[in-house]
């Protein structure tokens, strides 16, 4: 891959582990890249960012940190320039999202999952958040950004119309479920508010289903910008494919006048969710997006501030 070509002494002479990240973020070419599957312009893009920053490191003397000291006597200043090396989790310094930390050959390698990515791989937003918190409405304005938008609760809806489907929760919570050929939503509703273990037979039956469903949609896809509006993200195997999660919040007041506006039971809806796992999401989201009452002007803004995102 490309750093180990970088580190390669016989390649290239004088590059480092230190340096070799510094060179990747700044080219934002992804550590982890076929060597041979980069063009013209990103090699020159890459040798000149190692002449810069070389240069510029054995100007301030080179680099103190913990695993390396310059020489006896010299204590090196190019640490505090550093944009990767020793900074796994903080901000990348171009879009401003948690730098990751892996290993090539067993060292260690950080670099940002959205600046480097390559450019035939997608990129993975994923939305989340409890009911009415107003993740559909982030969602959707990500989609207005050129993404391709998967949205659960609209898959669900369409494997509701699926014979086997509707036969398998016929099994599960009685033949009252399907009505004229249909699923009858607020009988369902009213059955797994009442009983967690109904609710949890539910999704064993239509999460993997729906699952299976957004990542065969993204393999299949072209388009390598996506957004998933997901209610139960982290924890699921969704979570593994998002370069970034945004969890959407709202306090329960407006949540509720949400769902009364929507004409749904707001008990029975908000019971759906007593088992939000929130503080989870809060330890876990790259962003944190608080809706309120205020004109979805202001909560645009907010979105334009994820620099990430653009």
């Amino acid at each position: 891959n490309v750093k180990e070509a970088l580190l390669d002494q016989k390649t290239i002479c004088g590059i480092g582990n230190i340096y070799a990240d510094e060179i990747l973020i700044h080219s934002k070419i992804n550590p982890f890249r076929k060597a041979n599957t980069l063009s013209m312009k990103e090699c020159e893009n890459l040798l000149y960012n190692a002449k810069e920053i070389l240069s510029e490191a054995i100007k301030e003397g080179g680099s103190t940190v913990r695993s390396y000291h310059p020489l006896d006597g010299i204590d090196g200043r190019m640490q505090l320039s550093l944009w990767a090396y020793g900074r796994e989790g903080k901000p990348c310094p171009y879009c401003g999202l948690p730098l990751k930390k892996s290993k090539v050959n067993g060292r260690g390698t950080t670099y940002c999952p959205h600046c480097q990515v390559p450019p035939e791989e997608k990129i993975v937003i994923g939305v989340t958040g409890p009911i009415a918190s107003g993740k559909s409405t982030v969602s959707k304005y990500i989609e207005r950004k050129g993404y391709l938008r998967f949205d659960c609760d609209a898959i669900v809806h369409l494997l509701y119309e699926k014979k086997n489907i509707q036969k398998k929760l016929q099994e599960a919570f009685g033949n009252q479920v399907v009505q004229d050929g249909r699923i009858d939503r607020k009988f369902l509703l009213g059955i797994v508010s009442k009983d967690r273990r109904k609710r949890q037979d539910l999704e064993s039956i239509i999460h993997p289903m729906v699952y299976k469903a957004i990542e065969e949609g993204i393999k299949k896809t072209k388009q390598n910008r996506i957004v998933l509006d997901v209610p139960l993200l982290f924890g699921s195997p969704l979570e593994k494919l998002c370069n970034a999660t945004i969890l959407v919040t709202a306090k329960d007041e407006i949540r509720m006048k949400r769902l009364e506006e929507r004409g749904v039971d707001i008990h029975k809806s908000l019971s759906l969710n007593e088992d939000y796992p929130l503080s989870e999401g809060l330890k876990k989201a790259t962003i944190h997006l608080e809706t309120k009452t205020t004109p979805l002007l202001e909560l645009y803004k907010q979105i334009d501030k994820i620099r990430f995102l653009d």
